[in-house]
């Protein structure tokens, strides 16, 4: 009981620093926080006894987020060796397989399999066998028009992504997402009133949000599309009201999700997303990581190492602006 009551003073008087004094990170600090990170996912690399399936889809994500940032003249050849290897692990693993041949999939184990499939043709082309993924998917899709709508329209974008028109109806995902709700009820009731709290009381709600994002813009790789941009600035005030929240509660994953988030949508990295930025500068421990979190996976420390290091690569350029 001492110890947590010695950790929680720890963790605010970090966040009390960061956001009170003006704290902000310096180049030295992020480039090294960005080489600490990926020097870690580099000497851990996810397999089949550590992460499995999942952590393997994750750190080719990733790699494909990072290489898409670094492109150009002057990349690092790290990250496309690194994106290869990755993807040959992946191709080889036994849960890959196995989810493959699985039946009666569920939507989100389809939205793996379907990312699965998305990173592996990123490196190697159509994926043999890739007829199957998508007609089981299709059909779930079809077939299950009361599940999570957030599971739901994810699906349907990568279907998309992987060049297969969806067979369900674009708009009716749309309106029925999480993203169009939020816009809906971020809206004070009587003029000059602040808009009423946002639905976002459980972190998993924030997690949602965050993979519609993803889905629509392709990971960051498309601009914002005309209908998120109606409903951009919703979301980047229900981004500014998760980072003060997470930032207290010391949720490393999450800070970083929504400062992808907030990157995918083009948006400004300012106020509370700012300050999280430079916390989680200053939260990293010397390993690299960002310490063990809560999480379901058998590898505590990995998806928030490979989550914050992206966010802080997005958020370099903003930090470093004065």
């Amino acid at each position: 009981m001492h110890r947590h009551k010695g950790l929680f003073a720890g963790l605010l008087g970090l966040l009390l620093f960061v956001c009170s004094s003006g704290f902000s990170a310096g180049e030295g600090d992020i480039d090294a926080a960005i080489e600490r990170g990926l020097a870690w996912i580099m000497a851990n690399p996810a397999t089949c006894e550590d992460g499995g399936f999942l952590d393997l889809v994750d750190e080719g994500l990733f790699y494909l987020s990072i290489r898409r940032m670094s492109a150009g003249p002057g990349s690092d050849p790290r990250y496309e060796r690194a994106f290869d290897d990755c993807i040959a692990r992946l191709v080889a693993s036994p849960g890959f397989e196995r989810r493959l041949n699985q039946p009666n999939k569920t939507l989100i184990e389809h939205y793996h399999l379907l990312l699965a499939t998305y990173l592996i043709e990123a490196v190697q082309g159509p994926m043999a066998g890739r007829d199957p993924v998508i007609e089981e998917a299709q059909r779930t899709l079809v077939n299950n028009r009361f599940e999570n709508p957030t599971f739901r329209l994810t699906v349907a974008m990568l279907l998309r992504h992987l060049g297969e028109a969806p067979q369900v109806s674009m708009n009716d995902l749309l309106g029925a997402s999480l993203i169009n709700h939020s816009a809906q009820v971020d809206r004070p009731l009587f003029p000059g009133q602040p808009p009423p709290g946002s639905l976002y009381q459980h972190p998993l709600a924030y997690y949602a949000l965050v993979h519609e994002v993803a889905a629509l813009t392709e990971f960051g790789r498309l601009p914002v599309s005309d209908w998120l941009m109606v409903r951009r600035d919703s979301i980047g005030r229900i981004l500014q009201e998760g980072s003060r929240r997470f930032m207290v509660s010391a949720h490393i994953d999450l800070l970083a999700e929504i400062l992808l988030c907030n990157h995918m949508l083009d948006l400004p990295l300012s106020g509370d997303l700012r300050a999280a930025a430079a916390f989680l500068v200053a939260s990293q421990h010397a390993d690299g990581t960002w310490g063990e979190q809560e999480t379901p996976r058998l590898n505590r420390r990995r998806h928030a190492v490979q989550t914050v290091t992206a966010a802080l690569m997005a958020s370099k350029p903003s930090l470093q602006a004065q």
